[in-house]
């Protein structure tokens, strides 16, 4: 997938932790673009109603074979059609949001984004 530039919309800090806000430098429209015909790696966190398992589902994913069902997957699938792009969703390996250790590294979800395991959350 092409590379996606960020800027800096603004840091909200707490007594703990600093949180950035950012969104993409250049047009919606043309990161949008680069979407289509992309086959996107979906890191899930299981939590009903969002994210939960479902067996009797028709969508099975090609990778695990697990089926998935719930408000973000239907939200996802939406967005793939609309966009025309495809996706492969894995379960969170930790099975955590994310939070960082004593040595600055994140773990969970937040994780894997950072570093490239998954493209979306």
């Amino acid at each position: 997938m092409g590379k996606i530039d960020w800027k800096l919309l603004s840091k909200y800090n707490s007594n703990r932790d600093v949180y950035e806000v950012i969104t993409a430098k250049s047009s919606s429209r043309e990161n949008l673009r680069k979407l289509e015909g992309n086959v996107m790696k979906v890191a899930v966190y299981l939590e009903a109603p969002f994210v939960m398992h479902d067996e009797e589902a028709e969508r099975r994913d090609p990778k695990n074979g697990k089926h998935y069902k719930g408000y973000c997957i239907d939200l996802l699938s939406k967005i793939a059609e609309t966009l025309n792009f495809t996706y492969i969703l894995h379960e969170v390996k930790d099975k955590t949001y994310g939070s960082k250790d004593a040595s600055g590294q994140w773990n969970g979800l937040v994780g894997e984004l950072l570093r490239g395991v998954s493209e979306v959350l």
